[in-house]
């Protein structure tokens, strides 16, 4: 074989090695940011290291009415599958006061469980308190995906992209509570791939809230990550906020996340994504309360009202 063609055996080996790095990513990215629903049903995650042990769906419920003792716990919505109801719960102060809430909502990808978690968690910190501004938590917002360690819903559907056309349950729960609730702040509760803790913010979501939760975070010895679930830098380690190119360009690739709809209303949303990969499932919960209370904290005394979505159809 002449020294031309083991060079182009070469370049066309390399080639094909770089195309099959660069597919994997690529085909990551369409399923989980551009497919509303790329599953069948609520199906187990087969790439991804995430590390979460099974939840007894039967438990959690038990746990959630324990720890929502003394406040005010209704059903807001429900899904089917298996033959069976799915419900979703709102966990309220019983006297909200006058003063526009903060709305926190647990576990929109099943599979996150760290967020369905803490939310239990954040009941259990908050019923013997009267926090100024008022607190509501939506859980779990994706019970069939909890139950069966799936992103998806029952319709193999990820919530998180179904902030348009609303054809999901679960998408439709979160926009009513919104519009009942009128929150100032929504916090949502996420894992993800990174190698430490990072909060983001959309294009309305105040920076000092951002940087005095991470700082909070890192006085705590809680690792921030340095990187973005995307695996692109972040220029202050734990924060990510989407600004204008962001938010523009998720539009025109049609991502409808909840982060979508909030900044529609000009309510700010902030998003906790802590590590799956962490072993310690105590430690995954921790720092999202950890992180939520610090947020909630930022708000005391402050009195901003906020705008509330129609209920009406979907835009």
């Amino acid at each position: 074989m002449s020294r031309r063609t083991w060079k182009n055996c070469i370049i066309g080996v390399a080639l094909i090695a770089l195309v099959a790095v660069a597919y994997t990513p690529a085909r990551q990215f369409h399923r989980f940011f551009l497919t509303e629903c790329a599953a069948d049903g609520p199906a187990p995650e087969t790439e991804l290291a995430i590390t979460a042990a099974p939840v007894d769906i039967e438990r959690y419920y038990e746990s959630m009415r324990a720890a929502a003792t003394g406040m005010r716990l209704e059903e807001v919505g429900t899904t089917q599958y298996a033959n069976r109801q799915w419900p979703m719960y709102l966990a309220s102060p019983l006297q909200p006061g006058n003063e526009a809430p903060i709305l926190v909502v647990a576990g929109v990808h099943g599979n996150e469980v760290s967020g369905s978690l803490a939310g239990v968690k954040l009941l259990e910190a908050l019923r013997n308190t009267s926090p100024s501004p008022p607190v509501h938590v939506l859980l779990p917002a994706n019970p069939v995906g909890l139950a069966h360690g799936s992103r998806y819903n029952s319709l193999g559907c990820d919530i998180n992209r179904d902030f348009q056309a609303f054809r999901t349950d679960e998408a439709r729960t979160i926009r009513a509570v919104i519009a009942r609730v009128q929150p100032r702040l929504v916090i949502a509760l996420h894992e993800g791939p990174q190698d430490g803790v990072f909060i983001i913010g959309t294009i309305i979501t105040p920076t000092q809230l951002l940087t005095m939760v991470v700082t909070e975070l890192q006085s705590r010895k809680i690792p921030l990550a340095t990187e973005n679930n995307l695996g692109a830098p972040l220029a202050t380690p734990g924060v990510m906020t989407e600004g204008s190119f962001i938010t523009t360009a998720k539009r025109w690739l049609g991502i409808y996340s909840l982060g979508e709809h909030t900044s529609e209303y000009n309510i700010p949303l902030m998003t906790t994504e802590i590590p799956w990969s962490w072993p310690s499932m105590d430690e995954r919960i921790d720092a999202q309360v950890t992180a939520t209370l610090v947020a909630l904290k930022q708000y005391e005394g402050s009195a901003t009202p906020a705008v509330a979505p129609s209920t009406g159809a979907s835009r």
